[in-house]
């Protein structure tokens, strides 16, 4: 799976623009992740006039590499060289977050591979040609409604499990689980017995302790 959005400007004149449209980006691209388990894998491409690209398992350390790459600085915002990249990269679903704010790259490309492109608004597309092409327009500012809207994207099946916390040393909470998902956290040295509790769909119930 891949996604791209684009890091925030350096020039001065539009550094808060961009920062609050990276802010919306990021709340986009982290409801996706939060309908993916422990057994998927990312590519996550950012772009302005350069392109970088990273490709991780979903593991503890996914909110570090988000960051980092959210947090790069660039000029521009070339959509174009972005869609090539994403085409050629080798992977299940193609999803493109714009910040819907402009484009510089080139005005029409031809891509072999089909992609959603997701956005606040009314984004700054290129013309796509040759590929089916889906696109979602994201109104809401809730984070869980856009998981929800994601996750229909994505075609995933909806959470089995929910009300997910783990108590080790502090309470960790844990994001619903497909079933047959898996995920896993950091709790840190601490003493003592871990402590289980989560819902299913049907409401029911359960806790356990678990020996380390």
């Amino acid at each position: 799976m891949s996604f791209l959005t684009c890091p925030t400007l350096s020039d001065s004149t539009t550094r808060l623009l961009s920062t609050f449209t990276i802010q919306k980006n990021s709340a986009l691209l982290n409801a996706l992740l939060a309908t993916m388990n422990q057994n998927d894998t990312v590519t996550l491409i950012t772009f302005g006039d350069h392109i970088e690209s990273r490709h991780f398992n979903m593991t503890d350390k996914v909110p570090e590499i988000v960051n980092e790459m959210l947090n790069r600085r660039e000029h521009g915002c070339n959509v174009a060289s972005a869609l090539y990249e994403l085409d050629q990269t080798k992977c299940d679903c193609r999803v493109l977050i714009s910040n819907g704010a402009y484009d510089d790259g080139a005005a029409e490309v031809e891509i072999i591979n089909k992609i959603s492109l997701v956005s606040h608004g009314q984004p700054s597309y290129p013309v796509i040609q040759n590929v089916l092409v889906t696109l979602m327009a994201v109104h809401s500012s809730s984070r869980v409604s856009v998981r929800k809207q994601m996750r229909q994207l994505l075609d995933k099946p909806r959470p089995n499990y929910y009300n997910i916390v783990v108590i080790a040393g502090t309470r960790h909470f844990v994001p619903p689980l497909a079933f047959g998902g898996e995920t896993s956290i950091y709790v840190g040295e601490f003493e003592g017995k871990i402590q289980l509790s989560y819902s299913n769909a049907d409401g029911d119930k359960f806790t356990a302790e678990i020996q380390i």
